[in-house]
């Protein structure tokens, strides 16, 4: 509706900018308090590099890495698990006392079971993906 499609005309940059600014927030709202399987996140990438693919006028066949560095950002799925770490960020912030959800993510990290459904050991294999500390660690 804002004039920004591939017939359109548009200036790449300028839809880019409103891209970044307005519709990847969007897009990502609340899903970085959520646990995606894999299937969801492909499928958020996947609409998230067409999305830019139109915006700035490229051909379907353009390779992914190409795309996003044209557009100066990072796949959707980067840009998700940055928010995961902000939030957790936050939670490890807290100077609360009785912090319920810091006590919570102890629980979770220091038990030896795996469960997949949980945001805490989401958290743990992207802290081993990325190469950083144990969230333990970061919350004391």
């Amino acid at each position: 509706h804002a004039g920004l499609g591939k017939g359109h005309r548009a200036n790449p940059a300028a839809s880019l900018r409103i891209e970044t600014v307005f519709a990847v927030p969007v897009l990502l709202s609340g899903l970085a308090s959520l646990v995606l399987t894999p299937k969801e996140e492909k499928i958020l990438g996947q609409h998230h590099k067409v999305h830019l693919q139109r915006l700035l006028k490229l051909h379907q066949a353009t390779p992914e890495p190409l795309v996003f560095f044209l557009a100066g950002c990072l796949p959707i799925q980067a840009q998700l698990h940055l928010m995961m770490f902000a939030k957790f960020g936050q939670l490890c912030r807290l100077r609360d006392g009785d912090n319920i959800l810091a006590r919570h993510a102890l629980h979770v990290l220091s038990c030896g079971s795996f469960n997949s459904k949980s945001w805490f050991w989401k958290l743990r294999t992207l802290c081993l993906q990325y190469g950083l500390p144990h969230p333990i660690s970061l919350l004391s």
